[in-house]
């Protein structure tokens, strides 16, 4: 049987401790998102101009990139950990 991976709070045996999202979360969907946005303005914005598309593209790249960043430098065990306290949290 394998280890138990998490910590429990002593006041809450339901609540997960020492369970944040690493920094490179933060700035790989930064990094993500601008290259991406980049990225589609050499591409597609500086030819066509249209506006429209630019802005839907931008709001829907926001989380498609914190997902990336997420899968790649996060693990299950952590995201796991933070749905748990959130839904603990919750009630």
């Amino acid at each position: 049987m394998e280890k138990n991976p998490y910590k429990f709070s002593p006041s809450n045996s339901r609540l997960v401790l020492g369970n944040e999202r690493p920094s490179m979360v933060t700035y790989g969907t930064a990094a993500i998102f601008l290259g991406s946005v980049y990225f589609y303005n050499r591409r597609f914005f500086r030819i066509d101009g249209n506006a429209v598309n630019m802005l839907a593209f931008t709001v829907a790249s926001m989380p498609a990139s914190y997902a990336y960043a997420s899968y790649i430098w996060s693990s299950p065990v952590i995201e796991a950990a933070i749905i748990n306290n959130e839904r603990e949290n919750k009630h």
